[in-house]
């Protein structure tokens, strides 16, 4: 079987946010733009960015950052009911030729994404959904797909939040597949603190430990993982070669789209996964939520697809260097407006 793990030689680098200085005043006495009215032009760039295809990244972002603290969290919070299997279910629904939709239904706002990549010589699968729903969606799903849960072999937790992990010990000790995630965020989990949306629950045993730019080889497939704090601060974001009727493209998935972490290390890893995905031509992006990449509405399309129908995840270069422009700009907006930052958190003026 052929599987590799290649490690690569971490080379250091540094990324600054270009605004920041701009609220400085310049050599010659003239005022420059208040570090407001800068953010606001880094959130009027992010909309210019976004159009329909990224509005709601924008909306977790941006618009999330503006409201602040006048909602907890800057959405609606989850009705009572949300972790009832009729919210959440979603049947699975193959987006590719290697690539499969086994996360929940779209329904608030929080709905976790899980994808499986296909292998001659078994499955990767990225996120596993909450505890409760990893055997409805991810060992059914599967095997309503007609594949076996049993050929999972490696499994990349894009982040330590309960609702990305939540499956992974179950999975762990049926199918005993290696599970990769962040070395910050296996130690969150391990410190009990962590947990994310939904709390803690089961927890997998430390496994793989990732360093930026590892390769996962299974079989003819190669994903290469980025560490991208800013989410959390051990955070991945990954590509993966996918084929749609045997046509080549690549998939970009932005590994944790909140800026809970660090709005700054959020920024400087936007940059830097926006350089990369530019440089190696990825033309589809997804996310570890639904909302965030309209799986919520192209999986319905993949559904209706009719031979000859464009593919709704291939969405171009350009799309997905505008995804991660939104997050770059209202990354950078976020650094010029602690107070509204910390409503962004939930926390208010505290």
């Amino acid at each position: 079987m052929k599987r590799n793990i290649s490690i690569p030689v971490v080379v250091a680098f540094a990324v600054t946010i270009g605004s920041t200085n701009a609220i400085a005043q310049s050599s010659n006495g003239v005022a420059q733009p208040s570090a407001r009215e800068e953010a606001y032009r880094h959130i009027a760039a992010a909309k210019k960015a976004a159009g329909y295809e990224i509005s709601d990244l924008y909306d977790h972002t941006c618009v999330r950052l503006m409201i602040g603290a006048s909602m907890p969290f800057g959405r609606v919070p989850a009705p009572d009911n949300s972790r009832d299997y009729k919210k959440w279910h979603e049947e699975p629904v193959k987006a590719f030729d290697n690539l499969y939709y086994v996360g929940e239904k779209m329904q608030w706002g929080g709905s976790p994404s899980a994808w499986a990549v296909t292998t001659s010589q078994g499955i990767i699968l990225i996120d596993t959904d909450f505890s409760e729903s990893v055997q409805d969606e991810v060992v059914d799903g599967l095997k309503k797909m007609g594949l076996n849960p049993a050929d999972i072999k490696d499994i990349i937790i894009t982040h330590g939040h309960a609702d990305h992990f939540g499956g992974a010990a179950y999975l762990q000790d049926t199918y005993h597949p290696h599970v990769l995630m962040g070395g910050p965020d296996w130690d969150l989990l391990e410190s009990g603190v962590g947990g994310g949306r939904g709390g803690g629950g089961p927890k997998p045993k430390r496994d793989i430990t990732v360093v930026d730019g590892q390769k996962l080889t299974l079989g003819e497939e190669t994903i290469t993982m980025y560490v991208t704090p800013g989410h959390t601060q051990g955070g991945l974001s990954v590509l993966v070669p996918v084929t749609d009727h045997g046509t080549p493209h690549l998939a970009a998935i932005w590994g944790g789209t909140g800026m809970q972490y660090s709005a700054v290390e959020y920024n400087k890893s936007a940059q830097r996964f926006r350089d990369i995905v530019n440089k190696a031509g990825a033309d589809v992006m997804l996310s570890t939520h639904s909302q965030l990449d309209k799986s919520d509405i192209k999986l319905r399309l993949v559904e209706k697809r009719k031979p000859g129908d464009p593919n709704p995840y291939v969405v171009g270069p350009k799309v997905v260097q505008d995804y991660l422009t939104v997050a770059v700009e209202c990354s950078a907006a976020a650094v010029l407006l602690p107070e509204e930052y910390k409503g962004y958190l939930g926390r208010g003026g505290r």
